[in-house]
């Protein structure tokens, strides 16, 4: 199903692109590494930076697609407007139902809901604001059962794991995910992996790389100028938009640095949109060039390493999370209780992992608020509190407060696993 999704939203990328070129010459015959649609199509294929979040079992992969579709949509709302071509309401009644549908995907994007409604009514004035209006209750109504679930459930819009995720910020950890994330999608080709984790030093070491190279392309090639002649880019003001706001959102108000490079995807979206345009202006100059055609083959072939090593440990590797080893030992236990806040995997395959995070428990996410998961711990008397060591003691100190005592008795790779006295 993931590869059904992630082909659909390869086309519509292509199709996407297409729609966004200013002139279009039906007899003009196009080598394919000069194809901006085919470029992009290629990228979405084979990077490991786009497989590793459409392809993962969430929901990404069909976000990208209802992304992608909304931003075609609208872009060919705007191609009509530049053709002097009357907008129907079909169209921006269309366009409210998929932008709906991809609020349901994933919630933030009511975020680029309120970009492109905006959008409308700043260039559109008086017209902009009926446009507006058709496509903001189109997109409310489709995705009005999740806003109403939310309210009657937890007696708010937000949903319950993102004020789970609300936490314990850390925004340190957060500005150097997302910092290492943007630099990554400038980049088109590489992905840092685990970028909380990485070494200091080889972070900054990626980013002087990165940030000196990029704009030193672009000024030598000249790319921006060229193909800003070529496609209109309006149809990305809103999604720039939107990803600035996330940016400040996810950083700053949400405590999970782990998830940014997913909550990045919009970012990565429009990254490969642009630079795909630019990519056939910089092999030609690369191709005039003394020794370019080396340097442009040394970097193929580094770029597809990059993503060919990945691929094989994404898809081939045997060796199971510590979450799901831990998933697998609380099966061995089905008459007692093992409480984690980082229970989604073990909770997947063991019915007897209790979520503490309040993610999905929404009596835990209660005891979060008041900063006491202890009392909630020694209400079900939890047997067992397992997760990384920085967690478990916290849980257990909690409780601990209540009267409960944990003791260290097992440990699985970085899980600490205690039991109750």
């Amino acid at each position: 199903l993931d590869a059904i999704i992630d082909s659909v939203s390869l086309i519509l990328l292509a199709m996407l692109i297409q729609t966004m070129r200013k002139k279009k010459h039906e007899d003009e015959i196009v080598p394919l590494w000069k194809s901006p649609p085919i470029i992009a199509a290629f990228l979405w294929a084979t990077s490991y930076s786009v497989v590793v979040h459409t392809l993962c079992g969430l929901e990404t992969g069909i976000y990208s697609l209802l992304l992608i579709l909304s931003l075609l949509l609208y872009a060919r709302i705007i191609r009509s407007r530049s053709q002097d071509k009357e907008v129907h309401f079909s169209q921006l009644f269309v366009l409210g139902a998929v932008l709906g549908l991809t609020v349901l995907a994933r919630i933030d994007a009511v975020i680029l809901v309120g970009m492109i409604c905006a959008y409308e009514v700043w260039t559109q004035k008086e017209a902009g604001l009926k446009n507006a209006i058709i496509i903001g209750i189109m997109a409310f109504i489709i995705s009005s059962p999740w806003w109403w679930y939310n309210y009657s459930t937890f007696g708010s819009i937000m949903p319950q794991s993102g004020t789970a995720e609300s936490f314990g910020i850390e925004y340190l950890r957060n500005i150097k995910s997302a910092i290492a994330v943007i630099f990554d999608t400038f980049t088109l080709f590489f992905y840092l992996p685990k970028a909380v984790e990485i070494p200091s030093i080889i972070l900054v070491t990626w980013l002087i790389l990165v940030g000196v190279t990029v704009p030193l392309l672009l000024k030598k090639t000249q790319a921006w100028k060229s193909v800003k002649s070529s496609f209109d880019f309006s149809i990305l003001t809103p999604v720039a938009f939107t990803c600035i706001i996330f940016f400040f959102y996810y950083v700053f108000f949400f405590a999970a640095p782990h998830f940014i490079s997913r909550y990045f995807q919009p970012l990565r979206i429009l990254t490969l949109i642009i630079g795909c345009t630019m990519i056939p202006i910089m092999i030609e100059y690369f191709l005039r060039k003394r020794n370019g055609k080396m340097l442009l083959y040394g970097f193929a072939a580094i770029a597809f390493l990059h993503s060919f090593l990945r691929f094989g440990y994404y898809f081939t590797t045997t060796e199971s999370s510590d979450l799901v080893k831990v998933g697998k030992w609380a099966l061995k236990h089905p008459n007692e209780k093992v409480g984690m806040y980082q229970s989604g995997t073990a909770g997947y395959i063991a019915p007897n992992v209790i979520n503490l995070d309040g993610k999905v428990n929404y009596q835990a996410l209660l005891a979060r608020k008041e900063n006491d998961i202890g009392k909630y711990v020694t209400e079900i008397q939890c047997d067992y509190i397992a997760d990384w060591n920085e967690f478990a003691t916290e849980i257990t100190e909690s409780a601990k407060r209540h009267g409960m005592k944990y003791v260290l008795f097992d440990s699985i790779g970085r899980v600490m696993i205690y039991k109750k006295l």
